[in-house]
């Protein structure tokens, strides 16, 4: 991944000064949506209305989203995610993207105070220069990553993923994948530091809390992550019993506050669960969970399935984009794609029949095939397979069949998120004794073209 930059002085704070003071027609298109918020959180237009924010309210360039004592999770139009934490103020300077790259795009933000966490999208994957976040302290460009600010007297934060570069009148400091950045002051070069936040003095009512993702709590004080929450359009894919594993794309799901799994439509049959949720994960892109132990209902709360005994393994992702993976297809890209998270491996027969050892993807887009690899350990012993599969026609799902002998692989799963940069796959592997089956989640974690070079994103 190429680096980015984190910058400071007044240069970067004019350009969105003069930005913000000249408003074409094109910024008055949503920037992005509420997709959760718990608390009273609010918006500030330009003109001053002052109006509540709520799952589904749209916000523009020129808003100030204020958390007060809540939090506020914000998907943007081109696949970004910026969660905010209490006593955050965030201003949206500048935004504008069209739905393609053309050069007309940009996202300039101010943090005003408080803490965030971001997982960037489209907007600066091709231009650095069109994306800024500003405080009063420092400028920060950063493009296809993941990433923390926390802002109080001093900036402070974390990469989780990718690079960035950190410069003020100091010096320069680059902050890579799973390092911590402290900036004392303008004037003090930029360190690395153990420390994931900033801590600062308790003076103010209004200083922000320390910002860190096992921080979130949902309105009961239960911890949350930056996570999907509420009514979704998902792709996803499932395992259950005898039945071979299935992709549902496009389909209509609902998860609870805490980020878990509680209705999907199973193409076409609705149901719900409000038994336990085991082995949950949910990173705001995709999402993984295992039913068992209670009965899968109907709207009238009918049981339609008996999980006492068994499981069901399930992951749901928000879908790539067609346009994304069109140019996917066009630049002949081949992906790679490291396990995220996975459920507790089980026997379609029920019970848990080990562990999960390794599980990997590789996505041909060019020839649209995909090779899956999973690795169980059962009783000591890890039986592994591997099958060739094939991408849908219309680039979104995937499935391969590997048979019923020991050692066959059969999966099915999908794409999410911007440029596929994440996928989910259920599966089972036929060993000696049964049908092991799982689901996982992957994060790709590169892109080469034909001739084998590692290159961004299109």
């Amino acid at each position: 991944m190429k680096q980015s930059g984190f910058r400071l002085g007044g240069r970067g704070v004019l350009m969105l000064a003069i930005a913000a003071a000249y408003p074409t027609a094109a910024q008055s298109a949503p920037a992005a949506r509420v997709e959760f918020a718990i608390g009273n959180p609010t918006a500030q237009g330009p003109a001053g209305t002052v109006r509540p924010l709520t799952k589904g309210v749209e916000v523009t360039t020129g808003d100030m989203i204020d958390t007060r004592d809540g939090r506020v999770q914000l998907r943007f139009v081109d696949g970004a995610y910026v969660s905010l934490q209490p006593q955050s103020q965030f201003r949206i300077d500048d935004f504008r993207y069209n739905g393609k790259q053309d050069g007309t795009e940009k996202g300039f933000f101010s943090l005003v105070k408080g803490g965030l966490r971001t997982i960037t999208g489209l907007v600066g994957r091709n231009n650095k220069n069109a994306y800024l976040v500003t405080t009063s302290v420092a400028t920060i460009g950063i493009r296809g990553t993941e990433y923390t600010i926390q802002y109080g007297k001093s900036v402070s934060g974390s990469v989780g993923e990718g690079e960035i570069k950190v410069c003020n009148g100091g010096g320069c400091l680059n902050v890579n994948n799973g390092e911590s950045y402290y900036v004392q002051s303008p004037d003090v070069k930029p360190q690395l530091t153990d420390k994931k936040v900033d801590l600062p003095p308790q003076q103010p009512q209004s200083t922000p809390a320390t910002f860190v993702q096992a921080e979130n709590r949902s309105a009961t004080g239960d911890p949350i992550s930056f996570i999907l929450t509420g009514p979704q359009t998902v792709h996803f894919a499932y395992v259950e019993g005898s039945f071979p594993p299935g992709p549902v794309p496009n389909t209509a799901a609902v998860f609870d506050e805490t980020g878990a799994l509680r209705q999907a439509d199973f193409g076409g049959t609705v149901k719900y669960w409000s038994g336990p949720v085991y082995d949950q994960g949910n990173d705001g892109i995709i999402a993984w969970s295992r039913w068992t132990g209670d009965f899968v209902r109907d709207a009238a709360g009918n049981p339609l399935t008996d999980l006492q005994t068994r499981s069901l393994h399930n992951v749901a992702g928000l879908p790539t984009s067609a346009s994304d993976l069109s140019q996917l297809n066009l630049a002949q890209l081949k992906g790679t794609y490291e396990l995220a998270g996975s459920t507790t491996p089980t026997w379609s027969s029920g019970g848990v029949a080990g562990s999960l050892s390794g599980a990997s993807l590789v996505a041909n887009f060019g020839s649209m095939q995909v090779t899956g690899s999973v690795a169980v350990n059962v009783g000591g012993t890890v039986y592994a397979g591997t099958t060739l599969g094939s991408i849908s026609s219309m680039g979104s799902t995937f499935t391969g069949f590997g048979g019923s002998s020991a050692g066959a692989l059969n999966f099915s799963g999908f794409f999410a998120g911007t440029n596929a940069m994440r996928a989910g796959m259920a599966y089972d592997l036929w060993v000696p004794g049964g049908q092991v089956q799982g689901a996982a989640a992957f994060t790709q974690t590169g892109l080469t073209n034909p001739s084998g070079a590692t290159v961004p994103p299109p």
